[in-house]
């Protein structure tokens, strides 16, 4: 994780140094960057680099870190405003929500190298796993559960884990213009009634 240097820095300065590494990791495989491209992009010192991180391995895994973070800021942004409780609304509502967000942001793409990249940040991929089902699960409490209360705990985190891997697929579909957005929306709702009407009983 970032060093408390980094943390006492101004907001908007560290936005634009991890934002900067952002750039350089969507240009290029990670074990082919370097400190300098990142350096080079954010307009920073080298020496400054090494008070704010430990290496790129711990400002990468800040990046995934901030990126997971900010989805699940945007999830409980799509429960205020469309004033939501349901879990199966509240994905209904989030599919068109979440395709401005994407599409405006791009942190999805930083997710999903990170995930093929993993074990070249030393992650593990149950850490991987874990960071997202602690990040579902306090979604899931801001949300009405009343559908599959009759789960245990770890299988309703696992409902909203396939549910968000359907929306996310079908959203990159689109993002890459494999799929008009009507047709993805469509097939989502076809399998989320799937999901909520079914047999889901343990």
């Amino acid at each position: 994780m970032p060093k408390t240097t980094f943390h006492h820095l101004p907001n908007d300065k560290k936005s634009h140094i991890l934002d900067a590494a952002k750039r350089v990791y969507m240009k290029a495989p990670f074990k082919d960057l370097t400190i300098s491209m990142v350096v080079k992009e954010a307009v920073i010192a080298r020496g400054s680099f090494y008070q704010y991180f430990e290496s790129l391995e711990d400002l990468y895994r800040s990046i995934f870190e901030e990126s997971l973070q900010q989805f699940e800021a945007h999830a409980l942004k799509t429960i205020e405003k469309y004033k939501t409780k349901d879990v199966f609304a509240f994905f209904i509502k989030s599919f068109e929500h979440d395709y401005a967000y994407m599409k405006e942001t791009g942190g999805h793409e930083v997710l999903h190298k990170f995930f093929k990249e993993r074990t070249q940040f030393g992650v593990a991929s149950d850490f991987f796993q874990t960071r997202h089902n602690e990040s579902y699960r306090r979604v899931l409490d801001r949300l009405d559960n009343a559908k599959i209360d009759h789960m245990k705990g770890y299988n309703q985190v696992r409902v909203y884990r396939v549910l968000n891997h359907l929306k996310f697929q079908l959203l990159q579909k689109v993002l890459r213009q494999e799929a008009p957005f009507e047709q993805a929306f469509d097939d989502f709702k076809f399998y989320l009634t799937l999901i909520e009407k079914g047999s889901l009983t343990y």
